[in-house]
């Protein structure tokens, strides 16, 4: 696992004076981020969830370093490719927790991790965002806020057509197999007209 993005968030969170969003390069805006802003500038924070719960990603060595309570457990993991922090005591303490965290080799690098336990700087953030969940009292937006996720795969024609629909998760796959039936529906509609054509061709070349 690899620390930079926790670092970097908080080195940009210094040196700027408004909120920072990430985005990681697969990410795709749909809409004016206007909404996005609004968390930000109120909860101070938004990530929309992630599959798993943060018991299920996070070491239990991590776990215990961190002191997650047997109630945070079945939280839901936030979303590693869209992470963003506002400037109240929330989004500046948060991030600064975070990158804190990142930066220690016993959070970062525990004991025989592998992927399908451990995810990393994601699996920090799950476990900081339900903790101070708690002790603020925010509520947390779930949904994804006009930005789509895990888009490497479109090509820059299925990007510009996606990014006139609303954001799904795992919007990707089906946005290449609704393009493709799409394409497939005059295709077969020519076919079709081949094959009448042909019948008429074939009787009247028989009638003679």
């Amino acid at each position: 696992p690899c620390c930079w993005k926790p670092v970097l968030i908080r080195e940009t969170m210094e040196a700027s004076q408004g909120a920072v969003l990430w985005m990681d390069a697969g990410n795709l805006v749909h809409e004016r981020l206007e909404r996005v802003r609004g968390v930000l500038a109120t909860t101070g924070f938004y990530s929309p969830t992630s599959s798993g719960d943060v018991e299920r990603f996070t070491h239990p060595q991590v776990l215990a370093l961190l002191d997650a309570r047997p109630e945070i457990l079945k939280d839901a993991n936030r979303n590693g490719a869209i992470i963003g922090f506002g400037r109240n005591e929330v989004g500046l303490e948060l991030s600064r927790i975070w990158r804190d965290c990142a930066l220690r080799e016993e959070i970062m690098h525990p004991s025989d991790w592998t992927k399908d336990s451990w995810r990393s700087d994601q699996a920090i953030l799950s476990v900081l965002v339900a903790q101070f969940r708690r002790r603020y009292g925010f509520m947390l937006k779930d949904g994804l806020l006009g930005i789509s996720y895990h888009n490497d795969s479109l090509s820059s024609r299925e990007a510009r057509l996606y990014m006139k629909r609303a954001p799904m998760r795992n919007g990707a796959p089906e946005i290449k197999q609704q393009l493709t039936q799409q394409h497939q529906r005059p295709v077969r509609r020519l076919g079709r007209l081949a094959k009448r054509s042909w019948r008429k061709l074939r009787a009247a070349f028989l009638r003679g």
